[in-house]
Protein backbone atom coordinates (compact mmCIF):
# COMPACT_ATOMS: atom_id res chain seq x y z
CA UNK A 1 0.00 0.00 0.00
CA UNK A 2 1.50 3.40 -0.98
CA UNK A 3 0.76 6.80 0.13
CA UNK A 4 1.51 9.96 -0.51
CA UNK A 5 2.43 11.81 2.62
CA UNK A 6 3.94 15.63 3.86
CA UNK A 7 5.51 15.27 7.43
CA UNK A 8 4.65 18.37 8.83
CA UNK A 9 7.13 18.33 12.06
CA UNK A 10 10.33 16.42 12.47
CA UNK A 11 9.55 12.75 13.59
CA UNK A 12 6.46 12.73 12.37
CA UNK A 13 6.68 10.08 9.87
CA UNK A 14 8.24 7.60 12.17
CA UNK A 15 4.51 8.41 14.67
CA UNK A 16 2.65 7.86 11.67
CA UNK A 17 4.44 4.07 10.90
CA UNK A 18 4.01 3.29 14.38
CA UNK A 19 0.54 4.63 14.11
CA UNK A 20 -0.46 2.72 11.36
CA UNK A 21 1.08 -0.83 12.84
CA UNK A 22 -0.44 -0.20 16.10
CA UNK A 23 -3.85 -0.11 14.12
CA UNK A 24 -3.45 -2.97 11.99
CA UNK A 25 -2.45 -5.07 15.03
CA UNK A 26 -5.56 -3.96 16.92
CA UNK A 27 -7.95 -4.85 14.57
CA UNK A 28 -5.73 -8.19 14.53
CA UNK A 29 -6.13 -8.62 18.23
CA UNK A 30 -10.04 -8.23 17.84
CA UNK A 31 -10.34 -10.95 15.52
CA UNK A 32 -8.98 -12.89 17.32
CA UNK A 33 -10.89 -12.43 20.64
CA UNK A 34 -14.43 -12.38 18.93
CA UNK A 35 -13.26 -15.56 17.06
CA UNK A 36 -15.53 -17.59 19.52
CA UNK A 37 -18.57 -15.52 18.96
CA UNK A 38 -18.77 -15.77 14.81
CA UNK A 39 -17.03 -18.57 12.75
CA UNK A 40 -15.94 -15.86 10.06
CA UNK A 41 -14.45 -13.14 12.21
CA UNK A 42 -15.79 -10.38 10.32
CA UNK A 43 -16.63 -7.46 12.10
CA UNK A 44 -19.62 -6.64 12.70
CA UNK A 45 -21.91 -3.44 12.95
CA UNK A 46 -21.93 -1.67 16.45
CA UNK A 47 -24.74 -2.02 18.93
CA UNK A 48 -26.96 1.39 18.57
CA UNK A 49 -27.26 2.20 22.71
CA UNK A 50 -30.80 3.12 23.97
CA UNK A 51 -31.64 4.46 27.43
CA UNK A 52 -32.89 1.26 29.08
CA UNK A 53 -35.20 0.60 32.75
CA UNK A 54 -37.75 2.92 34.57
CA UNK A 55 -40.78 4.28 32.56
CA UNK A 56 -39.65 8.02 32.97
CA UNK A 57 -40.11 8.55 29.26
CA UNK A 58 -38.46 10.96 27.26
CA UNK A 59 -35.13 11.01 28.90
CA UNK A 60 -32.16 10.04 26.35
CA UNK A 61 -28.37 11.00 27.11
CA UNK A 62 -26.80 13.71 25.70
CA UNK A 63 -24.60 13.44 22.38
CA UNK A 64 -21.28 12.94 22.80
CA UNK A 65 -18.63 16.03 22.04
CA UNK A 66 -15.68 15.68 19.63
CA UNK A 67 -12.42 16.76 20.52
CA UNK A 68 -9.26 16.31 18.93
CA UNK A 69 -8.70 12.99 20.17
CA UNK A 70 -11.85 11.62 19.45
CA UNK A 71 -15.80 11.51 21.03
CA UNK A 72 -16.30 12.25 24.46
CA UNK A 73 -19.00 9.81 25.56
CA UNK A 74 -21.87 11.24 27.85
CA UNK A 75 -22.08 10.20 31.67
CA UNK A 76 -23.99 7.16 31.59
CA UNK A 77 -26.17 7.46 34.56
CA UNK A 78 -29.52 8.90 34.68
CA UNK A 79 -31.73 9.99 38.00
CA UNK A 80 -35.70 8.75 36.86
CA UNK A 81 -38.46 11.03 38.31
CA UNK A 82 -38.85 8.57 41.25
CA UNK A 83 -35.31 9.48 42.31
CA UNK A 84 -33.96 6.18 42.38
CA UNK A 85 -30.75 5.81 40.05
CA UNK A 86 -31.01 3.86 36.81
CA UNK A 87 -27.63 2.79 35.23
CA UNK A 88 -27.54 2.95 31.07
CA UNK A 89 -25.71 2.28 28.23
CA UNK A 90 -23.29 5.17 26.80
CA UNK A 91 -24.62 6.51 23.67
CA UNK A 92 -22.19 5.57 20.76
CA UNK A 93 -20.71 8.35 18.06
CA UNK A 94 -23.37 7.75 16.17
CA UNK A 95 -25.85 9.66 18.11
CA UNK A 96 -24.00 12.82 16.19
CA UNK A 97 -24.43 12.48 12.38
CA UNK A 98 -20.64 12.24 10.32
CA UNK A 99 -20.96 12.38 6.63
CA UNK A 100 -17.66 11.60 4.45
CA UNK A 101 -18.20 14.17 1.50
CA UNK A 102 -17.08 11.71 -1.59
CA UNK A 103 -16.32 14.11 -5.12
CA UNK A 104 -17.24 11.63 -8.19
CA UNK A 105 -16.39 12.41 -11.40
CA UNK A 106 -18.89 12.03 -14.19
CA UNK A 107 -19.26 12.21 -17.79
CA UNK A 108 -20.06 16.39 -17.64
CA UNK A 109 -19.84 16.70 -13.75
CA UNK A 110 -18.30 15.92 -10.73
CA UNK A 111 -20.69 15.37 -7.96
CA UNK A 112 -20.69 15.97 -4.53
CA UNK A 113 -21.79 12.44 -2.41
CA UNK A 114 -22.30 12.26 1.02
CA UNK A 115 -21.46 8.66 3.16
CA UNK A 116 -23.05 8.56 6.32
CA UNK A 117 -20.58 7.13 8.87
CA UNK A 118 -22.58 7.50 12.17
CA UNK A 119 -22.60 4.23 13.03
CA UNK A 120 -19.25 2.75 11.12
CA UNK A 121 -16.69 1.67 13.16
CA UNK A 122 -13.71 0.10 10.76
CA UNK A 123 -12.22 0.45 7.38
CA UNK A 124 -14.33 -2.17 6.02
CA UNK A 125 -17.77 -0.77 6.75
CA UNK A 126 -16.16 2.36 5.54
CA UNK A 127 -14.65 1.55 2.03
CA UNK A 128 -18.49 -0.71 1.88
CA UNK A 129 -20.03 2.30 1.84
CA UNK A 130 -18.02 4.67 -0.30
CA UNK A 131 -18.15 1.85 -3.32
CA UNK A 132 -21.50 1.15 -2.88
CA UNK A 133 -22.28 5.41 -3.17
CA UNK A 134 -19.86 5.25 -6.10
CA UNK A 135 -21.35 2.75 -8.07
CA UNK A 136 -24.85 4.38 -7.46
CA UNK A 137 -23.94 7.58 -8.70
CA UNK A 138 -21.58 6.00 -11.77
CA UNK A 139 -24.00 3.19 -12.58
CA UNK A 140 -26.06 5.75 -15.27
CA UNK A 141 -24.03 8.50 -15.57
CA UNK A 142 -20.48 6.91 -16.39
CA UNK A 143 -18.28 5.69 -19.74
CA UNK A 144 -19.67 2.29 -20.28
CA UNK A 145 -20.37 0.24 -23.29
CA UNK A 146 -24.22 0.81 -23.57
CA UNK A 147 -23.03 4.22 -25.12
CA UNK A 148 -21.14 2.46 -27.96
CA UNK A 149 -24.39 1.29 -29.18
CA UNK A 150 -26.05 3.10 -31.83
CA UNK A 151 -29.70 4.70 -30.93
CA UNK A 152 -31.45 2.41 -33.61
CA UNK A 153 -29.94 -0.86 -31.95
CA UNK A 154 -30.38 0.02 -28.36
CA UNK A 155 -33.91 0.28 -29.21
CA UNK A 156 -34.12 -2.95 -29.95
CA UNK A 157 -32.00 -4.58 -27.45
CA UNK A 158 -34.12 -6.18 -24.44
CA UNK A 159 -33.45 -4.65 -20.89
CA UNK A 160 -31.48 -6.99 -19.52
CA UNK A 161 -28.69 -6.91 -22.11
CA UNK A 162 -29.21 -2.72 -21.84
CA UNK A 163 -28.09 -3.11 -17.94
CA UNK A 164 -25.57 -5.33 -18.52
CA UNK A 165 -23.67 -3.14 -20.71
CA UNK A 166 -24.40 -0.43 -18.49
CA UNK A 167 -22.35 -2.41 -15.71
CA UNK A 168 -19.23 -2.46 -18.23
CA UNK A 169 -17.57 -0.17 -17.30
CA UNK A 170 -14.64 2.03 -19.70
CA UNK A 171 -13.21 3.55 -16.96
CA UNK A 172 -12.60 2.49 -13.20
CA UNK A 173 -11.17 4.40 -10.00
CA UNK A 174 -7.50 4.75 -9.19
CA UNK A 175 -6.10 6.78 -6.69
CA UNK A 176 -7.66 9.51 -4.40
CA UNK A 177 -7.01 12.85 -2.57
CA UNK A 178 -7.82 14.18 0.36
CA UNK A 179 -8.94 17.91 -0.80
CA UNK A 180 -10.60 21.31 0.13
CA UNK A 181 -13.02 22.61 -2.47
CA UNK A 182 -15.61 24.95 -2.70
CA UNK A 183 -19.31 24.57 -4.07
CA UNK A 184 -19.87 25.94 -7.58
CA UNK A 185 -23.04 26.75 -9.09
CA UNK A 186 -23.33 24.41 -12.67
CA UNK A 187 -26.25 25.21 -14.51
CA UNK A 188 -28.72 24.01 -12.42
CA UNK A 189 -26.27 22.01 -10.71
CA UNK A 190 -23.91 22.43 -7.26
CA UNK A 191 -20.85 21.17 -8.29
CA UNK A 192 -17.58 21.05 -5.70
CA UNK A 193 -14.36 22.57 -7.20
CA UNK A 194 -11.22 21.63 -6.20
CA UNK A 195 -9.18 24.00 -4.41
CA UNK A 196 -5.72 22.15 -2.85
CA UNK A 197 -4.86 18.95 -1.51
CA UNK A 198 -5.89 19.87 2.08
CA UNK A 199 -6.88 18.69 5.96
CA UNK A 200 -9.51 21.00 7.25
CA UNK A 201 -7.34 23.68 9.48
CA UNK A 202 -7.19 23.19 13.47
CA UNK A 203 -10.15 25.59 14.09
CA UNK A 204 -12.33 23.65 12.02
CA UNK A 205 -12.04 20.58 14.53
CA UNK A 206 -11.33 22.34 17.77
CA UNK A 207 -13.64 25.30 17.88
CA UNK A 208 -15.80 25.25 14.81
CA UNK A 209 -16.53 21.83 15.94
CA UNK A 210 -17.82 21.41 12.21
CA UNK A 211 -14.97 18.64 11.22
CA UNK A 212 -13.18 15.95 13.14
CA UNK A 213 -10.54 13.68 12.40
CA UNK A 214 -7.50 11.91 14.13
CA UNK A 215 -5.13 12.82 15.54
CA UNK A 216 -5.07 16.91 15.13
CA UNK A 217 -3.39 18.31 14.57
CA UNK A 218 -1.39 15.79 12.30
CA UNK A 219 2.57 15.83 12.14
CA UNK A 220 2.18 14.01 9.08
CA UNK A 221 -0.58 14.89 6.46
CA UNK A 222 -1.95 12.41 4.48
CA UNK A 223 -2.11 14.15 0.66
CA UNK A 224 -2.82 11.24 -2.25
CA UNK A 225 -3.77 7.57 -2.09
CA UNK A 226 -2.21 6.21 -5.28
CA UNK A 227 -3.73 2.56 -4.85
CA UNK A 228 -6.99 3.64 -3.59
CA UNK A 229 -8.38 0.79 -6.20
CA UNK A 230 -7.02 -1.68 -3.73
CA UNK A 231 -8.68 -0.26 -0.86
CA UNK A 232 -11.94 -0.18 -2.21
CA UNK A 233 -12.14 -4.23 -3.00
CA UNK A 234 -14.03 -6.55 -1.11
CA UNK A 235 -12.66 -7.58 1.83
CA UNK A 236 -11.79 -7.79 5.26
CA UNK A 237 -10.37 -4.57 6.58
CA UNK A 238 -10.89 -4.90 10.46
CA UNK A 239 -8.52 -2.10 11.21
CA UNK A 240 -9.71 1.66 11.93
CA UNK A 241 -6.99 4.15 10.06
CA UNK A 242 -8.18 5.74 7.45
CA UNK A 243 -11.85 6.23 9.20
CA UNK A 244 -9.54 8.00 11.94
CA UNK A 245 -7.64 9.40 9.01
CA UNK A 246 -10.90 10.71 6.52
CA UNK A 247 -12.17 14.06 7.49
CA UNK A 248 -15.71 14.06 8.79
CA UNK A 249 -18.53 16.60 8.46
CA UNK A 250 -20.06 16.68 11.48
CA UNK A 251 -23.95 17.24 12.36
CA UNK A 252 -25.10 17.69 8.90
CA UNK A 253 -24.47 17.38 5.15
CA UNK A 254 -22.73 20.55 3.23
CA UNK A 255 -24.98 22.52 1.74
CA UNK A 256 -24.31 25.64 -1.02
CA UNK A 257 -23.92 28.66 0.35
CA UNK A 258 -21.78 31.73 -0.92
CA UNK A 259 -18.22 30.83 -0.51
CA UNK A 260 -18.93 27.75 1.34
CA UNK A 261 -15.70 25.14 1.94
CA UNK A 262 -15.81 22.16 2.46
CA UNK A 263 -12.92 19.14 2.30
CA UNK A 264 -13.25 15.70 2.08
CA UNK A 265 -12.24 12.73 -0.75
CA UNK A 266 -11.84 13.30 -4.32
CA UNK A 267 -11.93 9.93 -6.67
CA UNK A 268 -9.80 9.96 -9.48
CA UNK A 269 -10.43 7.68 -12.45
CA UNK A 270 -8.64 5.55 -15.34
CA UNK A 271 -8.84 3.63 -18.19
CA UNK A 272 -9.83 -0.23 -17.57
CA UNK A 273 -7.52 -1.54 -19.70
CA UNK A 274 -8.39 -5.05 -19.61
CA UNK A 275 -11.98 -4.58 -20.43
CA UNK A 276 -10.45 -2.17 -23.57
CA UNK A 277 -8.18 -4.61 -24.85
CA UNK A 278 -10.71 -7.60 -23.84
CA UNK A 279 -13.31 -6.12 -26.55
CA UNK A 280 -10.45 -5.18 -29.20
CA UNK A 281 -9.30 -8.54 -28.86
CA UNK A 282 -13.22 -9.90 -29.71
CA UNK A 283 -13.59 -7.34 -32.14
CA UNK A 284 -10.13 -8.67 -34.14
CA UNK A 285 -11.46 -12.25 -33.57
CA UNK A 286 -14.39 -11.24 -35.49
CA UNK A 287 -13.39 -9.92 -38.32
CA UNK A 288 -10.85 -12.15 -38.60
CA UNK A 289 -13.67 -15.20 -38.81
CA UNK A 290 -15.74 -12.96 -40.64
CA UNK A 291 -12.53 -12.72 -43.08
CA UNK A 292 -12.10 -16.36 -43.44
CA UNK A 293 -15.95 -17.08 -44.12
CA UNK A 294 -15.93 -14.53 -47.24
CA UNK A 295 -12.92 -15.97 -48.64
CA UNK A 296 -14.42 -19.53 -48.22
CA UNK A 297 -17.63 -18.76 -50.02
CA UNK A 298 -16.65 -16.16 -52.67
CA UNK A 299 -13.17 -18.34 -53.34
CA UNK A 300 -11.49 -14.78 -53.33
CA UNK A 301 -8.97 -14.86 -50.61
CA UNK A 302 -7.03 -11.83 -51.56
CA UNK A 303 -10.46 -9.54 -51.81
CA UNK A 304 -11.20 -10.65 -48.08
CA UNK A 305 -8.06 -10.01 -46.29
CA UNK A 306 -8.25 -6.53 -48.18
CA UNK A 307 -11.38 -5.99 -46.48
CA UNK A 308 -10.27 -7.23 -43.05
CA UNK A 309 -7.53 -4.74 -43.60
CA UNK A 310 -10.22 -2.15 -44.20
CA UNK A 311 -12.34 -2.58 -41.22
CA UNK A 312 -9.75 -2.91 -38.35
CA UNK A 313 -8.65 0.44 -39.68
CA UNK A 314 -11.99 1.75 -39.71
CA UNK A 315 -12.93 0.50 -35.63
CA UNK A 316 -10.74 2.52 -34.11
CA UNK A 317 -11.41 5.52 -36.09
CA UNK A 318 -15.09 4.88 -35.41
CA UNK A 319 -14.32 4.44 -31.26
CA UNK A 320 -12.19 7.66 -31.71
CA UNK A 321 -15.40 10.07 -33.01
CA UNK A 322 -17.71 8.41 -30.77
CA UNK A 323 -15.63 9.49 -28.20
CA UNK A 324 -15.23 13.09 -29.39
CA UNK A 325 -18.91 12.79 -30.10
CA UNK A 326 -19.62 12.07 -26.88
CA UNK A 327 -17.00 15.06 -24.91
CA UNK A 328 -18.35 17.84 -27.70
CA UNK A 329 -22.47 16.49 -26.50
CA UNK A 330 -21.47 16.31 -22.77
CA UNK A 331 -19.80 19.63 -22.75
CA UNK A 332 -22.22 21.36 -24.47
Amino acid sequence: MFVDVKELRSGGLDKFQKQLAASSARSQGQILAGSGATSSGLPKMPQRAYVTGGSSGGLSNPPPVPDQTGFKESPGDLRTGSGRQQNVQTIDVGAIPRYLLLCVNTRNLTKLLHVDLSYIENDQLLFDGIRRRYWEASRHDSWHYGLLAPQWLADRMSATWRDWLGTVHLRVPRSAELIEFRLVPFHASICPDKVRLRLPPEDQVKVEKNYHYDPCPTEVEVLSIPKFSHLLKPGIHSYDFWLKTFPKKLRGKLTYQPAVIGWGLTIHEGWDWVVLFSNMLVLTILVGVADVLYAVFTHDSASAFGFGAYAMAVVPLFLTVKYWAWQEHESS
